[in-house]
């Protein structure tokens, strides 16, 4: 009797959603959390960096200046508080941040949450979102996001954030931050 519970109960760890993430993450947990998986590496960066095209002008020095970002959401399943499925409302959202110089990093902007219902066996189906915020070119940016386990009504059961690590930027990855501004080759001379 006993195989039979640990066999059951191994099955219906390995039919849930493949959520964990690695060692040595800088996210953070407050309150009760579901399983849950930030997905940000090298080769499927968390952001996406936006920039406006450089004004056509006769300054040799033109720029692509930042105009926001696209950050890719968590995967989140509900907390699992007792025998049976549990269901919930889970939400995923971010803040973006901006560094000028040696100041701090401080909070300019805040997505909307994305708002669903999903199991504890099933992570949530959540979009990518866009947000727009036209950068000072001097600047840094970069995207903590939130994936947050709700109660019944508008009251939170936990938090977890994850600062995102890697952003395609341009068409390349680059870590810690997006520039403010991406410089643009003058064009080359025509050859004769």
């Amino acid at each position: 009797m006993s195989t039979l519970a640990v066999s059951a109960l191994s099955v219906v760890v390995v039919a849930g959603p493949t959520l964990a993430h690695a060692a040595g993450d800088d996210d953070t947990h407050r309150g009760q959390v579901g399983r849950h998986a930030f997905g940000d590496s090298e080769k499927r960066p968390g952001a996406l960096c936006m920039y406006a095209p450089p004004a056509p002008t006769a300054v040799v020095d033109r720029a692509s200046e930042f105009i926001g970002v696209v950050v890719r959401p968590p995967k989140m399943a509900a907390i699992d508080r007792k025998l049976g499925i549990d269901r919930a409302r889970v939400a995923w959202g971010f803040v973006l941040k901006e560094k000028l110089g040696d100041d701090h990093w401080q909070r300019v902007k805040r997505s909307p949450l994305q708002v669903t219902r999903t199991s504890e066996h099933h992570a949530a189906h959540f979009s990518r979102m866009k947000l727009r915020y036209d950068g000072d070119p001097a600047a840094q940016y970069r995207v903590k996001t939130r994936a947050i386990w709700l109660k019944r009504g508008p009251r939170r059961a936990g938090i977890a954030t994850h600062l995102v690590d890697y952003y395609r930027v341009n068409g390349r990855v680059i870590m810690g931050s997006c520039p403010g501004f991406l410089p643009v080759p003058a064009p080359t001379p025509a050859s004769e």
